[in-house]
């Protein structure tokens, strides 16, 4: 009796022991959304990559864009045609050897261009303080009587004695202003170049935003080709088309934004001197006052990173991808096994201390192990008897 007892005790732990889902399963779920994330999950999740460095994490089949790379339609276009594989070729054989130095030089400056991007980027507030530390363009009237600070979004008008007053760009922006001068007393002034600013301010608007999305892909591109199994063709063009384009975009709207806001000068502070036309209360033209316009912050800051972009450009253009990935592509292997041939072709040592793969980092993701030579003439002796 009580025999059995114990044992229905027993069985009945056992099918609630039972019941209950592994304990893992919860963390696998977890890990699985966060490997899936765009752009930096693939940092976190486990890979193939027989690098033996911190790059691995940066670098690797996990980190290139998913799933498109992954589908062999895809990555006949985007990796294997012609184009692409000479575009690959172009650089430097000691440029291959040092890839993971000037990547990471790239990196690190591409990230300084980024900050300096999104500080720029808060010209675009409606706060007054904020706006006061990064405006993209002043003009002091009267030696300071009048000065207004240029935001994309407000302006920021001080008077002399300290009062302020915020005005959108959309409302009334560009109608007179009044202050105190020291010559004429009580006074209107209307701001020039305000229309043709204003336009200029609303289309930096757009190029700022573009330009902070364009600068977290040129990142993550530069950490993709920090090492040669991470290197991809598309990579190379995707990164030096980016920068070139990001670039190119900066230098455009800002210098347009120069002349319409009335920073004509070629040399900074981008400044200009003249003078404007003050009025009285009646419309009547009392004289002119002097009139400075120079260069902000959060101008001269996008500048700067627009600049920085050109040692991006040439980063990539000097580092060529790995050798293996210049020959027509054996379509039937997964895109992990393509990455490996790169580093079993000696484009990169997979260990710190240099070396070749191991039979069983081949192994690990399906591609044939590199043979050693007394395994070549074995093959080679056995190949001859059966002949």
């Amino acid at each position: 009796m009580d025999v059995e007892s114990k044992q229905d005790g027993e069985a009945g732990a056992g099918r609630v022991k039972d019941s209950h889902p592994p304990r893992n399963v919860l963390c696998e779920c977890v890990g699985a959304a966060i490997f899936k994330i765009p752009i930096c999950g693939g940092f976190c999740a486990p890979n193939n990559s027989p690098i033996d460095s911190c790059l691995r994490h940066f670098s690797n089949e996990e980190t290139v864009p998913q799933p498109c790379l992954r589908r062999r339609t895809c990555r006949t276009f985007f990796e294997h045609n012609s184009f692409v594989r000479n575009f690959g070729r172009i650089g430097f054989a000691w440029a291959d050897r040092h890839r993971s130095k000037i990547m990471l030089s790239a990196f690190a400056v591409s990230f300084v261009a980024w900050l300096m991007t999104i500080s720029a980027a808060f010209a675009n507030s409606s706060n007054a303080a904020v706006v006061q530390n990064t405006y993209w363009a002043q003009g002091e009237v009267d030696g300071g009587s009048l000065t207004y600070k240029l935001g994309l979004n407000v302006i920021v008008v001080e008077k002399d004695g300290g009062t302020s007053t915020t005005i959108q760009w959309a409302d009334h922006a560009c109608d007179p202003i009044t202050f105190n001068s020291d010559e004429h007393g009580e006074v209107s002034v209307e701001r020039p170049f305000c229309s043709a600013c204003s336009a200029a301010a609303n289309k930096c608007i757009k190029l700022v935003i573009t330009a902070m999305i364009t600068q977290v892909f040129q990142i993550t591109t530069d950490l993709q080709r920090t090492t040669s199994y991470g290197d991809l063709n598309c990579q190379k063009l995707f990164g030096f088309s980016t920068s070139v384009y990001g670039m190119y975009s900066t230098w455009d709207s800002l210098v347009s934004f120069r002349y319409d806001c009335g920073m004509k000068s070629s040399l900074p502070p981008w400044r200009r001197d003249g003078t404007v036309d003050v009025t009285n209360s009646t419309g009547g033209i009392v004289g002119d006052v002097p009139v400075e316009h120079t260069a902000g912050p959060g101008y001269v800051l996008l500048l700067v990173a627009g600049f920085l972009k050109v040692y991006d450009v040439i980063c990539h253009i000097i580092v060529p991808t790995p050798e293996r990935n210049h020959k027509p592509a054996k379509m039937d292997l997964e895109l992990d096994a393509y990455m490996l041939e790169s580093v079993e072709d000696g484009s990169e040592s997979v260990t710190k201390n240099g070396g070749d793969l191991s039979e069983a980092g081949a192994q690990q993701i399906g591609a044939p192990a590199p043979k050693t030579e007394e395994a070549r003439r074995a093959h080679s002796g056995s190949s001859d008897e059966g002949l």
